[in-house]
This record gives C-alpha cells, structure tokens and sequence, in this order.
C-alpha cells in the first residue's frame, strides 16, 4: 500500500472512530532539546524549504491539570495505555490571581489525539485558593454535558506554565509549536495552589509538530528533516514524575 493510500485509509479510520470534538483528530509528535538551543532550532525554522512562517505571537501558557485522587491520569499515561485523556483549565498571559480560562480535554486514541473545550465565562480564583474549592468553582461554572466529564473525584494535580511560539508551513498543513521556560509545580500535596515551589526539571525546549491524518505525508517529510530524537512529552508526566524523563536531543548550538 502507498503512503498515500495509507493516510487515506487513516483518515478514514479517524473519522468513522473518533467522536467529535473542537478540534479535528490529529497526528502529534514532540521533541525534547535543551533551552539554550532555542536560536538555533528557531533560525532552523525560519530557513525551511517547506516556507515556515509564525502564525501567531508568542504567549505565556498556563494549566492546572486535574487528575484524580489516585493519579488515574497519570497511571494510564506513564503506562502507555492507547485510550485515555488529560483534563486541565487553561489560561494565558502572566496573571494567576483572577483569570479567565478554558476547560480542555485532551484525547487520546492509539496514534491520534483531539481535544474537547469549554469556555469558563466567569473570572476564576487560581493562585492562593484552596484546592477543593478551586475545582468546586469550576464545577459549578460548567455546563451539564461538561459537569459529567469531571469526575467527583477529580483534584488540582500539576500547575504548568511556559512561553509558547506559533508556526507553520506556508501552506499551514503542519503545525509547530515552540515552547521554552517551562516550569512545573507539583499541587498534589497542597492544600493552597501556589507557584512558589517548582519541581526542579532540566532547562527544556520543546517542540511539537501537528498534522491532521490527511497531511501526514508533508509531517513526515518535515520530520525526516528535523535532527531530532521522537519521543513521548508531557509536561504533566514531567511535573508528576520527573525521573520517568523522555530522551533529550543535545541539539547543536
């Protein structure tokens, strides 16, 4: 079978599968590098034959991920399971105090992943609220279809935050995103949510490359030419356990 007919086939497969979300079923692949190579991975895109141009500003990224109170979450991530989902509120910008965010699911099925949002229409308490009360205000801001999708049972697990950069290829059919000052605080033994204990992590960039099942051609071929190791990523596993580390590629500065 052609790479052709075989991402047809998988396009195919995604959308009989897949339920729908906010977001098309996609194709994610992540690579780790240190920080200080972030001029050089940046001077790598902007010289791509495939026309790399930034489609967005850059921005500060901010979650909470929720997890249950026996890391569920965790669990099937760290143990590779095909079927499973993140949930997190998200928001941007440098402010924690009173922040307008979006509930997000992130979905996983074998290789492809989607996510499911929730606009929280009103200011949420995050920094310096008590953790029970900061999930019973989302609670109580959702939606009945999204009230079911947090578990009772569902807690404050990691507080993420990084600066993220915006690209794709000219045609935008692969998406890349850059993301460098990560910092991770570990929630789950705190009563009040605080960012002033960070989990001592490596200095990271990472990046993500995106493709709906329809351009994983064009993904493929721009990861060929990505000096890189592929590995699995996640800043929540990272915070949760930062001895289960993913490979890093010393990228040459």
């Amino acid at each position: 079978m052609s790479d052709q007919e075989q991402t047809v086939t998988a396009s195919a497969a995604a959308t009989a599968v897949l339920p729908e979300g906010d977001d098309p079923p996609r194709r994610e692949v992540k690579m780790v590098c240190q920080e200080s190579a972030r001029p050089a991975i940046l001077s790598f895109l902007h010289t791509h034959a495939l026309g790399v141009r930034e489609v967005f500003p850059p921005r500060r990224v901010q979650s909470i991920y929720l997890d249950t109170h026996d890391g569920r979450s965790l669990s099937d991530n760290l143990g590779g399971i095909g079927e499973r989902d993140k949930t997190r509120f998200r928001w941007y910008g440098d402010r924690a105090d009173k922040v307008r965010g979006v509930l997000e699911r992130k979905m996983r099925r074998d290789d492809f992943i989607w996510k499911e949002r929730f606009v929280v229409a009103e200011e949420v308490a995050v920094e310096g609220q008590n953790r029970f009360a900061f999930v019973q205000h989302l609670r109580a801001a959702c939606s009945h279809e999204w009230l079911a999708r947090l578990s009772p049972d569902m807690e404050p697990s990691q507080w993420v935050v990084y600066d993220r950069a915006y690209y794709a290829t000219g045609e935008g059919k692969v998406r890349i995103t850059v993301d460098h000052r990560v910092r991770l605080f570990d929630l789950r033994d705190r009563f009040i949510l605080t960012p002033k204990f960070p989990t001592p992590v490596p200095d990271l960039c990472i990046l993500e490359c995106k493709a709906e099942p329809d351009h994983e051609p064009m993904l493929r071929a721009f990861l060929n030419e990505m000096p890189f190791v592929r590995d699995r990523c996640s800043k929540f596993v990272l915070g949760c356990a930062p001895n289960h580390f993913t490979t890093l590629t010393h990228f040459p500065e």
